[in-house]
């Protein structure tokens, strides 16, 4: 059969149009990808050395696009998405701030406000290994676990993260992973202040970790179970507001060397201090336990504040070490209190405090006094034989 020079014209048109496309297609993508139409503030500190809200309107706000964003949080410069804009025009990948925190970029600080970040962000950065007789500040400590039993053992390199972390009113779709990589032997140690506030993440996994400057999660929200089983807290720690709505897991003989706030706290599910050791104070102001709370035997050598907390479940302090004042004003227990073989040290303050199950304080030792005026309480057992006065 002939075929006419039109038609083959017109088939070599069809061939040539359905190889085009695509690339056409993809160098489109490709270019609407760097259209500067996402706003950020231009400057954040341009009224002092933080954003203030108060002022978002005053600020300058200038259109970048995403490589314009990467390239800002590899040379260290803030990037405050304008909150007022589709979630689309918010969303980064979370490979761009690990990106950033490789060493050799040297990128003293990440600061990003009112974004959405995809993707898990893994501080497992294989760039930042360093073995851990380097000298690095908090190595020491990871050493001494490894006499104990538990993933300490056989620790040979940490991920080093020298950058200050800051993230604010961010939803993070993924994981924050910093745990114990035990295919490498190594743990991951935040040199600089780590912040995430007043943002969402899915699961947290900080086993092992140490953080050398401040540890703020204030008004986050951990959506699936949170892990800080052996993490060191080297500086002041900070989940006010916070809420777990999974399992929240302080055990081990996570250390808190600075003061401890969780103000207003809550846990949704079970929560376990088991063994934790608290330097300075230990705040649970207001705090609300849904689940089971464990604090046996936990250790505090600051005040313990546990004023109008409540425990809905089982309250568990047995042989619990409370080396300053222990205050429990007003505190509701739901459940279960057990504070056997517990020490008090200091002023042991119950006053006022409820408790709709039993309370037991048998083996409790008091150096000093306890204030149970106006307490209320069904059952209650104390070896007084052991109250000093």
């Amino acid at each position: 059969m002939k075929l006419s020079f039109k038609t083959l014209s017109f088939m070599f048109l069809i061939s040539l149009m359905i190889q085009v496309c695509p690339l056409y297609s993809k160098a489109e993508g490709e270019a609407s990808a760097q259209t500067k139409d996402i706003q950020i503030i231009d400057n954040p500190y341009e009224f002092g050395k933080h954003y203030v809200r108060n002022k978002a309107d005053e600020y300058k706000k200038i259109k970048v696009s995403n490589e314009n964003i990467k390239e800002r949080l590899l040379k260290g410069e803030p990037v405050y998405f304008v909150e007022k804009q589709v979630e689309t025009k918010r969303t980064i990948k979370s490979e761009w701030i690990t990106n950033a925190l490789k060493k050799r970029f040297k990128v003293k600080k990440i600061d990003i406000r009112n974004a959405i970040v995809t993707g898990d962000l893994d501080f497992h950065i294989k760039n930042n290994l360093v073995n851990i007789d380097e000298g690095v500040m908090g190595a020491d400590e990871i050493k001494k676990k490894q006499k104990y039993g538990g993933p300490g053992r056989g620790i040979e390199k940490v991920f080093l993260i020298s950058s200050s972390i800051i993230m604010k009113n961010c939803q993070l779709l993924g994981n924050l992973k910093a745990g114990h990589d035990k295919s490498l032997k190594a743990f991951v140690i935040f040199k600089k202040p780590v912040v995430f506030s007043n943002s969402a993440v899915k699961e947290a996994d900080f086993s092992y970790a140490s953080f050398n400057g401040e540890a703020n999660f204030w008004k986050t929200s951990f959506n699936g179970r949170a892990e800080f089983r052996f993490t060191e807290f080297n500086r002041r720690a900070n989940f006010g507001f916070t809420s777990f709505n999974g399992e929240a897991n302080f055990w081990n003989s996570a250390s808190f060397k600075g003061e401890a706030y969780f103000y207003k706290a809550s846990f949704k599910e079970q929560t376990s201090f088991l063994c934790a050791n608290f330097k300075g104070i230990a705040g649970f102001e207001f705090a609300s336990f849904n689940g089971k709370a464990g604090f046996e035997p936990a250790s505090v050598n600051g005040k313990s504040n546990f004023r109008f907390t409540e425990f809905k479940k089982v309250a568990d302090f047995w042989s619990a070490s409370f080396n300053g004042e222990a205050n429990f004003y007003k505190t509701s227990f739901n459940g279960r209190a057990d504070f056997g073989s517990a020490a008090f040290e200091d002023i042991a303050m119950f006053r006022e405090a409820k408790y709709k199950e039993e309370v037991l304080f048998s083996g409790a030792n008091f150096t000093m006094s306890i204030d149970l005026i106006r307490t209320e309480y069904p059952k209650m057992r104390v070896s007084w034989s052991q109250l000093n006065r």
